[in-house]
């Protein structure tokens, strides 16, 4: 409303001169029409990424699309978020995953628990559901990773028994 009395004004006001003639002034208000519209795509978009950014320092992708969803924050394409949507908002803007993450603070895949420790993946599983060794999810194909106290030693089963021998060298 503010721009077709603007155009009016300009237009009835009597200056062709500076505006060119009705045609100049309305291609001058649908262009600034059209910034206004872009500024205000650039400042939603500015949002969700601080929003998605932000979310990804504790949630999944999943996680993060529900959020942004319960928020009422759409894609550029005015769609839901979902999982593919987030990744993709994350590789455009090369955001790092809650895994990344995680591991840049020191945890640990499966993978490096078990070269540390010395134990299976089973066993580190089963120390987890256990509540021995710290855990959490971190993405959304169920994949886990682990804290480990400084210093670590090994959570293996076996105990180490003392031999005391009164033959020489044998054990």
């Amino acid at each position: 409303m503010h721009l077709v009395q603007f155009q009016f004004a300009r237009v009835v006001a009597g200056r062709p001169d500076l505006t060119g003639g009705p045609l100049v002034a309305t291609n001058v208000l649908r262009d600034i029409a059209l910034r206004n519209v872009w500024i205000d795509f650039a400042r939603r978009a500015l949002g969700v990424l601080h929003n998605i950014d932000r979310l990804l320092d504790e949630y999944s992708d999943a996680k993060v699309a529900h959020i942004l969803n319960e928020r009422g924050m759409r894609t550029g394409a005015g769609d839901a978020f979902d999982t593919v949507s987030v990744k993709w908002v994350r590789y455009s803007a090369k955001i790092k995953s809650l895994k990344e993450r995680l591991l840049e603070e020191g945890w640990l895949t499966v993978k490096q628990v078990s070269a540390r420790l010395g134990i299976d993946r089973g066993t580190i599983n089963k120390r987890r559901l256990q509540g021995q060794i710290k855990a959490r999810l971190c993405n959304d194909h169920g994949q886990w990773v682990y804290w480990l106290p400084e210093p670590v030693t090994s959570l293996s089963n076996d105990k180490i028994t003392s031999v005391s021998s009164t033959a020489g060298d044998a054990v």
